[in-house]
């Protein structure tokens, strides 16, 4: 198992060394993966962590998003069927009250509906490991970009929502 994780560890490093292009966003798929493959293989079972490997695989050599979704969706569907959880306190820069709604990469893309976090802001969620669009609402609609992505793969997380005013 630790050999697995430092294989697929060294294959991130390498890659976030290519190309000046992408850094930013490489970077960030990469340190996402470094978080959360450790922690999925706590809970995760060999076949699991082989299809995110073979996921990661096929998305070094492609680079394409559709790819990148496909290693995104593995790593969320180990957590949660692994029950990998992360405690994340969502809080929002228009103050407490906004509704939380969130969905995973994959979610948004095959049109799913987004969940709805069960507290107002500050929320704080249970939440699968894995990459997710996280937005506020009020009344008259969105108050923050649905665009936004963030890595929740750690025990704990904070996000804090920057509200349009």
């Amino acid at each position: 198992m630790k050999i697995y994780v430092l294989f697929v560890l060294s294959i991130f490093v390498a890659t976030a060394a290519q190309g000046q292009d992408f850094i930013n966003s490489e970077a960030n798929r990469v340190n996402f993966l470094k978080k959360a493959i450790p922690q999925l293989a706590i809970k995760a079972d060999s076949g699991q962590l082989q299809n995110i490997k073979m996921q990661v695989a096929k998305w070094e050599l492609s680079k394409t998003e559709d790819d990148w979704l496909n290693v995104t969706d593995a790593v969320y569907m180990a957590s949660k069927t692994s029950d990998s959880k992360s405690e994340v306190t969502i809080s929002s820069s228009g103050g407490n009250g906004a509704t939380v709604k969130y969905q995973t990469l994959g979610q948004r893309k095959r049109n799913e509906t987004p969940t709805t976090a069960k507290e107002l802001t500050v929320a704080v969620e249970q939440m699968y490991i894995g990459m997710y669009h996280i937005w506020s609402e009020r009344k008259e609609g969105p108050t923050s970009s649905k665009d936004d992505q963030f890595d929740i793969s750690g025990l704990k997380e904070q996000v804090t929502l920057r509200e349009n005013k």
